[in-house]
């Protein structure tokens, strides 16, 4: 998992799903050192080579990046990809708002490392199809005026329509095209 607070809501739930526990103070000491969380929540941490089983293993990571880039808490995209060699990525920079042209070119160099990371992926495990995943989690906004709703609205086209109503200094109403362009 890389990404921002909500892809650690994400991270944390599937450690929690598998008996697993991590806490937000670990994601700040994480995020504030620039080291990864990992945790086994599946199989045997041991690493004995006559072990066959290790294949069996199940290894999540977290790191924080917010603009796919390596400025700030963030950690490179690459540094990521080697230190801790994933076989599965989910990532999105979440509602940190960067201006169309440093977004595109961010998401145009993470995705060009994520194409030779899963050539890669595929080389090491012997593969032929691609089962290495790499998924992007789109971002969803704030929304202002939430108090205005009493009930969850399963509606896209409306949220969006509302959120454009009323530009933030987040920039929430620009979330659905950067949404596109990563799409």
């Amino acid at each position: 998992f890389i990404g921002d607070s909500i892809t650690f809501e994400m991270y944390q739930s599937l450690v929690h799903l598998t008996y697993g526990k991590v806490s937000w103070l670990v994601e700040h000491r994480a995020k504030t050192i620039h080291i990864p969380i990992i945790i086994n929540v599946c199989g045997n941490n041991n690493n004995d080579n006559n072990n066959n089983n290790n294949n069996n293993n199940v290894t999540l990571v977290y790191r924080w990046n917010e603009e796919l880039d390596d400025t700030g808490t963030s950690v490179s995209i690459k540094q990521m990809l080697t230190e801790q060699f994933p076989t599965m990525i989910v990532l999105n920079t979440g509602a940190h708002y960067q201006s169309d042209v440093s977004f595109r070119a961010n998401v145009a160099s993470t995705l060009m490392q994520i194409r030779s990371w899963q050539q890669t992926c595929r080389d090491r495990l012997n593969l032929t199809v691609t089962t290495c995943p790499f998924f992007w989690r789109t971002t969803t906004p704030g929304i202002p005026h939430c108090t205005d709703f009493t009930r969850p609205v399963n509606n896209i086209t409306k949220m969006e329509a509302h959120v454009a109503l009323y530009p933030t200094k987040n920039n929430w109403e620009k979330m659905k095209y950067q949404n596109d362009i990563a799409l």
